[in-house]
């Protein structure tokens, strides 16, 4: 969990210097552990058809029934949810009274959120050794490089909701895909 910190403290340095001030609205970092979720292999999540037909289309599924969310970031979470089921009775139900009392001016709600900027887009964010930026970008799926001259690199793609992407001393990347629970370690010179 130390890591995960330091993690945290660094993404919340590099967004201060990007954005020039600090981030107000980031009043708390929650972790999340795989035991709290019950898992699903890609297998199965394809056979429910959750997110995507057996014909890898996105409709007619469960989230394209569900999602009237407002923002990206709304839908990126139901999508979440939906991969990612509760195990705990209680947290379960505290997640439904939640959404049963926002339905309670629903409209209003709607209004409001949709003004709001898509502010968690990048997932994950990791300087590496000659001082490039790496970015996990879960919603599609890939991990980037972004050199100090800006250029934007693609190292990964077809990944399953890659996270949090890390070095260690020998200079290895390594990558969360949380879809599948598993840690990437990418070896060579990224």
């Amino acid at each position: 969990m130390s890591l995960a910190i330091g993690a945290c403290g660094a993404l919340l340095d590099y967004a201060r210097k990007t954005q020039g001030q600090a981030l107000a609205h980031v009043n708390a970092v929650l972790a999340e552990r795989s035991a709290e979720f019950l898992r699903l292999d890609a297998a199965t999540r394809r056979n429910l058809e959750l997110t995507e037909t057996l014909r890898g289309e996105p409709a007619p599924t469960l989230f394209s029934q569900l999602d009237r969310c407002a923002s990206g970031m709304g839908s990126r979470l139901l999508r979440h949810w939906l991969h990612h089921p509760l195990r705990n009775r209680d947290a379960v139900a505290k997640r439904h009274e939640a959404v049963e009392a926002l339905q309670v001016g629903s409209e209003k709600v709607h209004a409001t959120l949709r003004r709001f900027a898509d502010v968690e887009r990048p997932v994950g964010l990791a300087f590496g050794p000659s001082g490039d930026l790496y970015v996990a970008q879960p919603q599609v799926g890939k991990i980037s490089k972004i050199t100090p001259g800006g250029k934007r690199i693609t190292l990964l793609q077809g990944l399953d909701e890659p996270r949090d992407p890390a070095f260690d001393a020998s200079g290895n990347l390594y990558v969360a895909e949380t879809g599948t629970g598993r840690i990437l370690k990418l070896t060579g010179t990224y």
